[in-house]
């Protein structure tokens, strides 16, 4: 299992925590300060997990996010769906992230992240930054989630009860 830096995941709970705390299970996160810290953190914890288990991830990173579905999805339960934008190219790519936050402290109680798509030939299906196709890519991902074969995947942690 990865090592968590402590400093990162104490930061995007804290962050998530302030946004989860004002919207009701199964709404839409807004556009917030808050949101916008938690996913900044996120451009840092994501590789820095991925980096444990892949190798490709030392040299990797992530510049921003472009979300289709941003849910709350039980008490502190996130799920997010979008693209990422990985550093070294200015790509796009398909980005699954489910996270649980303890009640108690700002650490992690459950992660799934799912990252990149991979084509038919085994290498990343990537859409380049100003392409006309990124709407169409994100617009596809949510129905696409369980037939995606993820070229990136990690789960930490006891997966809590389904979300609505």
């Amino acid at each position: 299992m990865p090592d968590m830096n402590p400093d990162l995941e104490t930061n995007i709970c804290h962050h998530l925590r302030s946004v989860l705390n004002s919207v009701s299970i199964g709404s839409e996160i807004g556009e917030s300060e808050e949101f916008r810290a938690f996913q900044s953190g996120l451009e840092y914890f994501i590789p820095s997990l991925l980096k444990e288990k892949y190798s490709i991830w030392k040299q990797e990173s992530l510049d921003t996010f472009r979300f289709i579905v941003q849910h709350k999805i039980g008490y502190l339960d996130a799920e997010l769906i979008d693209l990422c934008l990985l550093i070294n190219d200015q790509v796009w790519t398909p980005l699954y992230f489910r996270i649980s936050i303890y009640p108690q402290n700002n650490s992690i109680k459950y992660l799934q992240c799912k990252l990149g798509e991979l084509d038919n030939n085994r290498e990343i299906l990537t859409v380049p930054y100003s392409s006309s196709k990124v709407t169409k890519l994100l617009s596809s991902i949510e129905d696409r989630l369980e037939t995606i074969s993820w070229a990136f995947t990690l789960k930490l942690g006891d997966c809590p009860s389904m979300h609505i």
